[in-house]
């Protein structure tokens, strides 16, 4: 009985090492993979001698993107779910737009599984121009966390939170970092230009 005991106790100890070492090694991996970006976007910078100030914004756009991602491609795990599977993911992912954005009310299961496999989430960092001013756009967007200045005449108008969807006619400037899902949007219309102070996320 003793033995038994000791063997299963044995088993625990390895199967608890086990998982314990895989955590480690794989916190290695993605530290070593990060560090490996962070020094390609470097040579890259300094090869193409872009400059101090764009470099800069390139720098931490990165960073802080790794940051919320902990370097996990979404899409490259959705590609590995079957299609069903996916849109289950991608509904649940963009809940939180479906929930407090009206346009989404009275749509139904399908309507929101067909939709939420189109949309993309954009990381936007401080300063960034999502539009800028005459441009044409082909998407409608969606806060999903921070908020943006809209610009006109250099004057800050509207400042958009979640609540609010991205097609003004004035330029939009970011206060936080945000994170943006894009929607399909087809006139061709024109906007003008968006732009974050603090980091986002938007919806398209």
């Amino acid at each position: 009985m003793e033995t038994v005991e000791k063997e299963q106790q044995a088993l625990l100890y390895a199967t608890i090492f086990g998982n314990v070492t895989t955590i480690f090694q794989q916190m290695y991996a993605n530290t070593n993979r990060y560090h490996e970006m962070l020094n390609n976007v470097r040579d890259f910078l300094k090869l193409y001698q872009v400059p101090k100030g764009l470099s800069e914004r390139v720098m931490d756009y990165i960073v802080s993107t790794w940051s919320m991602s902990k370097g996990i491609d979404t899409e490259k795990v959705l590609s590995i779910c079957p299609k069903d599977m996916r849109a289950d993911i991608c509904v649940h992912l963009n809940r939180k737009v479906f929930n407090e954005h009206p346009a989404f009310r009275l749509a139904s299961d399908g309507c929101l599984r067909s939709l939420a496999v189109e949309f993309q989430t954009t990381h936007c960092a401080p300063g960034d121009l999502i539009f800028h001013a005459g441009e044409s756009v082909d998407t409608l967007c969606f806060v999903v966390s921070g908020s943006l200045e809209v610009i006109q005449d250099d004057e800050v108008i509207a400042i958009l939170g979640r609540s609010w969807k991205m097609r003004l006619g004035a330029g939009t400037k970011d206060v936080e970092h945000c994170r943006r899902k894009d929607g399909g949007r087809r006139d061709g219309g024109e906007d003008n230009g968006e732009r974050e102070k603090k980091e986002n996320d938007v919806v398209k």
